[in-house]
């Protein structure tokens, strides 16, 4: 009594080599022809009327290991064929038929299980279309088929990946692009109507709000939003896996929060591929712009707290607020007059005796110190009256900035011109195409980040000056109608100035933002003018 062994390879579908009812067919036929009697044995998830299916890859190489005892150990990642073999050498069938070697072996460590039942346990497996005589010349013809079937495995391989690598060398991608993107062709990644909207909005949140938005708010966010992954199949379970069941049906999922960090840390967005361990740029459209991208990845590396809550009520100063023993505090609205409130919940040993205080208490604090940044009155006289001096050093300046520029620029510029006018005489002496491009693409680089830095001093010092006293004037407006600001322009204007704020035994003090700090923390004038509380 034999049993039909077949199996296709995932990676060849087109092949019709490969197709189980072609093995099956001639495996038939074989044991009509030679009067050999199949099983009608059907095991259900294993074996149907005497056959054997499976599929697998034939790229994927068997996992060994070594036992503490000298024993070698293979997992071979064909279940089905695991359990044959035992059965074979258990007797209950007499062998199996298979339609040529490469079916049934695909690799050195199954050539070896293969040939350890022929030879050393006598097992028939009978190939199709081949017939190994029991001698010397009949293993040399097994060993060559053995070897030109693991051959041809390695050089598909191969293949794929070559062809992989010269598709993005050719800013193409031939894999899935990321969420946000339709995947119609390598060369062509047309944007997600339905899901890039979305994602473009998250870029934009997280770089224009970062104080408000974490990236686990930005996940709650976006499936409130409707946004959910790619449609794709189910995993199989161990049985649908030995039935050969391939499951056509796809759905969507929700993003976890690791996706969500996945997909602002993604290049690809602004419209990069990665290509032999660096990001160059690719064909498809950008999603995001540049800026917002470099910014969003500098905001997550400072690893920023969220005040926005999607699924909470939203409240000005949370996460702003804390006590000198590091508590912060937490805001509540009272159910009878619908006030806000901030409570700590201090450490044992603090000795904060003010551990509530109203919102209106915290607004009137805030109000005052924003009331502090804008000029008096004596220092706009002093400004006005050292403008002219401050404006002529400022200019000096710049102009020695502007000449160092130039000066940088030149020697840039004349080493491009020195690449351009002895290429020949560069590659003659060792240097190779490749690196004369890379030279060339630095020195550019270096030029426009010169530009960018010369483009800043553009604005005259006339100007600066006056931006200033004109800003002076906005924040003293902005000081008396902060009040009457919303909760969120609140939060905002509180964020853009203080980096935190304590209350301690009533008093509130801050630490102001980088920004700011220079016009807060500038001495008192003897008017009592501005000055760090």
């Amino acid at each position: 009594m034999f049993i039909i062994y077949t199996r296709r390879s995932t990676d060849d579908p087109d092949n019709q080599k490969n197709s189980l009812e072609y093995q099956e067919a001639q495996g038939r036929k074989y044991a009509k022809d030679h009067k050999l009697k199949v099983s009608d044995e059907t095991m259900p998830g294993m074996m149907d009327a005497g056959v054997i299916s499976e599929r697998h890859s034939a790229y994927k190489s068997s996992a060994l290991s070594f036992s503490g005892a000298g024993m070698v150990e293979y997992q071979i990642e064909r279940p089905k064929f695991m359990q044959m073999v035992p059965w074979l050498l258990e007797g209950k069938y007499e062998g199996a038929i298979v339609l040529c070697w490469d079916r049934i072996s695909r690799n050195e460590q199954s050539d070896l299980i293969v040939k350890e039942m022929i030879d050393k346990h006598g097992i028939r497996i009978i190939f199709v279309q081949a017939d190994y005589e029991k001698n010397s010349a009949g293993a040399l013809h097994r060993d060559i088929d053995g070897m030109f079937a693991r051959h041809w495995s390695r050089h598909s391989s191969e293949k794929v990946r070559e062809t992989f690598k010269k598709m993005k060398g050719e800013k193409k991608f031939p894999h899935q692009s990321p969420i946000g993107y339709l995947d119609i062709s390598p060369e062509k990644k047309d944007i997600d109507p339905e899901r890039a909207p979305i994602i473009k909005r998250m870029f934009e949140l997280f770089a224009t709000e970062p104080e408000e938005w974490s990236v686990g708010q930005l996940t709650k966010w976006a499936e409130k939003q409707g946004l959910r992954s790619k449609p794709k199949r189910r995993r199989r379970t161990s049985d649908e896996i030995l039935d050969g069941k391939v499951i056509e049906e796809k759905r969507t999922v929700p993003l976890g929060g690791s996706a969500i960090h996945y997909i602002l840390r993604n290049r690809f967005y602004i419209g990069e591929i990665r290509h032999r361990g660096e990001w160059k740029d690719g064909m498809h459209p950008p999603l995001v712009d540049v800026m917002i991208f470099d910014t969003v990845q500098n905001l997550l590396t400072k690893g920023y707290q969220s005040a926005h809550y999607v699924d909470k009520e939203f409240f000005s100063y949370r996460s702003l607020v804390k006590c000198k023993c590091g508590r912060a505090f937490s805001p509540s609205r009272s159910k009878k007059n619908g006030e806000v409130y901030y409570q700590c919940k201090c450490k044992g040993d603090c000795q904060n005796t003010k551990k509530h205080v109203s919102e209106w208490e915290l607004i009137d604090a805030i109000k005052q110190i924003i009331g502090r940044i804008h000029f008096t009155e004596k220092e706009l006289e002093e400004i006005e009256s050292g403008k002219n001096a401050g404006i002529e050093r400022a200019a000096s300046l710049r102009d020695q900035a502007l000449e160092d520029l130039n000066r940088r620029r030149k020697v840039i510029l004349g080493k491009l011109d020195y690449l351009k006018k002895n290429k020949i005489t560069l590659l003659m002496g060792g240097a190779t195409p490749a690196e004369l491009k890379e030279d060339k693409d630095e020195l550019i680089e270096e030029l426009k980040k010169l530009d960018a830095e010369g483009s800043a001093y553009t604005e005259t010092e006339k100007e600066m000056v006056e931006f200033i006293i004109t800003f002076s004037e906005i924040v003293k407006e902005a000081s008396s109608t902060y009040e009457d600001a919303t909760d969120l322009e609140k939060h905002r204007i509180a964020r853009l100035i203080f980096s935190e704020i304590t209350i301690y035994d009533g008093k509130v003090t801050y630490k102001a933002t980088e920004e700011f700090a220079p016009l807060l923390n500038r001495p008192r004038d003897a008017n009592g003018g501005p000055g760090r509380s």
